[in-house]
């Protein structure tokens, strides 16, 4: 995942244009906070929960990363499968079951799945997931290799439903990420947050809401990042609307390091409802200090259009090539912030 490179592309294009933006970009202090953030995210331990808190889970299925221009839209779409779950009636306080306290689970290649472990060492107001190195593909590396674990502790009052999520290396002397996620169901949908910290140099504030029924649904979700060295700050706004034909999400992602900003405004429509095969169109437009410096529109992979902001169309070379790995780059922090919620949505419907 080229973040840096692709920022500092991206800001290169536009300053070297002799019609480029009006409020050209310094690429260096844009890469060297992309950066800091991909180092954050490429710790093995922490690439593994992130690609797979969704699955920690016995029964969950493996999640296999696809195309990073129709994932955005993905992962708002099974915020959708959530609804059930963690709306009232259907969440309890008490998030771990005492019989599963201390428990240890491990992953079933032959399954493609988490399962409990006879022996047991967990947390005893919680439950522990061995994490393992995955490939570039997303799938867990064979043969297994152990890069660290999670720990979700039930830290739940008689009024509030509170899971503290902490992952570590495998040795258990470094904390990688720490953080609690605070649930309150409501009639037909749900509110959450999370808040914490990776390492000692990014702070994280994430919101997610969902209300809806079995034909429509409407989710949202806003984070604020903090980066500490070099100091940055990291925005996102994602609204979608589904119902049992499709739906729509729209993504607003900023980056702003030392009074600049690298912004995406874009619109992903899908056009079925299943996450995995959903069609989906695209609608965007990339912004450098507020000036428009190229749009993307059509269906991912293979039918897609890249303009600069006066339509015209970019010829291939470098520039269409960079484009796409900043999309790339997006969506690793996408991947980072709908990863933490995955845990909750398992042990609410029972690990």
């Amino acid at each position: 995942m080229k973040i840096a490179s692709a920022v500092a592309l991206l800001a290169l294009a536009a300053c070297s244009d002799s019609n480029g933006p009006r409020g050209s970009i310094d690429p260096a202090p844009t890469s060297a906070s992309l950066a800091a953030v991909q180092h954050a995210l490429a710790v093995p331990a922490i690439r593994s929960f992130t690609q797979f808190a969704p699955s920690l889970g016995p029964a969950r299925s493996l999640i296999v990363a696809t195309s990073p221009y129709a994932q955005s839209a993905r992962r708002a779409l099974r915020l959708r499968e959530l609804v059930p779950v963690l709306s009232t009636g259907s969440a309890q306080l008490s998030l771990i079951p005492d019989t599963l306290r201390g428990s240890i689970f491990r992953w079933d290649s032959n399954a493609s799945a988490y399962h409990r472990a006879e022996t047991r060492g967990g947390p005893d107001n919680g439950v522990r997931f061995i994490l393992y190195a995955v490939d570039d593909s997303g799938r867990i590396s064979s043969p297994l290799t152990e890069v660290g674990y999670v720990d979700l502790l039930d830290e739940s009052t008689a009024t509030s439903a509170r899971l503290h999520v902490i992952v570590r290396d495998v040795a258990g002397t470094s904390t990688l990420v720490d953080y609690v996620i605070a649930v309150t169901p409501a009639p037909n949908g749900f509110t959450a947050s999370a808040n914490g910290a990776m390492g000692s140099n990014l702070d994280f504030a994430v919101s997610v809401a969902a209300t809806g029924s079995a034909s429509a649904v409407t989710t949202a979700a806003d984070a604020l990042l903090d980066l500490r060295e070099p100091a940055t700050q990291i925005t996102l706004h994602e609204r979608s609307s589904f119902t049992t034909s499709g739906g729509a999400t729209s993504i607003d992602f900023a980056i702003r390091p030392q009074g600049q900003s690298v912004e995406l405004h874009a619109l992903f429509t899908m056009t079925a409802v299943n996450p995995d095969s959903a069609t989906v169109t695209i609608n965007a437009t990339i912004r450098g200090n507020g000036d428009v410096i190229a749009t993307v529109q059509g269906a991912p992979p293979d039918q897609l259009s890249f303009k600069d902001r006066d339509g015209n169309p970019l010829p291939a070379g470098p520039v269409l090539d960079m484009l796409g790995q900043l999309m790339h780059g997006v969506d690793g922090v996408f991947q980072f912030i709908h990863g933490l919620f995955g845990p909750v949505g398992n042990v609410f419907g029972g690990i």
